[in-house]
């Protein structure tokens, strides 16, 4: 593996614990039938929305901030609005193209979605307890993962693809899965309920 692969392949897997390469899908408001990908934004590409916001030739007033804001709301997502199809892609270059196509309405909606993505949550924050937690772990042991199809599935799926190999023990069956979803695993290795193929 070269250095250049290295790179990238640590980049790759940066993504992964922003949730940009397992994405929200998010249903459109004023355009039926139609959903995006709404990915959690970089530090880089954050810092180039601030300024963007920042550039804006704006009074030193209430409006002046209101209108700032709405800039940064506006320049986050098209940072954050991806191809459902293929998350690496950004379905607009610019906030003049956004516009053109989106309604107040519906920025502020996306607004609301990427907040709820992004917020802090922990199972501490949602008042779970270690009995809950326990619960829900034995829950998980139960269930057959190659019966698994459709939404559950993807669900599931895009679950293992924002926690780290750090988070799992090392030589659990989740650890194993995790790598040969996110294609690291030199070896393949089954996973409980999954048939060989």
């Amino acid at each position: 593996m070269t250095i250049l692969d290295e790179i990238r392949e640590n980049k790759r897997l940066s993504r992964m614990r922003l949730g940009q390469e397992a994405p929200d899908i998010v249903p459109l408001k004023t355009v039926p039938g139609v959903r995006v990908a709404l990915v959690p934004l970089s530090e880089g590409e954050f810092a180039i929305a601030l300024e963007q916001a920042a550039q804006v030739d704006a009074p030193d007033n209430a409006y002046g901030v209101e209108m700032r804001d709405r800039l940064l709301q506006q320049f986050t997502l098209v940072f954050a609005i991806r191809d459902p199809l293929d998350p690496s892609k950004r379905v607009f270059e610019s906030v003049a193209d956004m516009i053109k196509e989106f309604e107040p309405l519906e920025i502020n909606h996306l607004m609301d979605c990427y907040g709820r993505m992004v917020e802090n949550s922990s199972p501490s924050i949602d008042g779970l307890t270690d009995e809950d937690l326990d619960t829900l772990k034995k829950a998980l042991q139960t269930i057959e993962w190659n019966a698994l199809s459709g939404k559950p599935w993807w669900h599931l799926k895009n679950f293992l693809l924002t926690i780290t190999p750090e988070q799992l023990p090392g030589n659990s069956y989740g650890s194993a899965l995790t790598n040969k979803l996110i294609g690291t695993s030199d070896e393949p290795e089954s996973t409980p309920g999954a048939s060989e193929s």
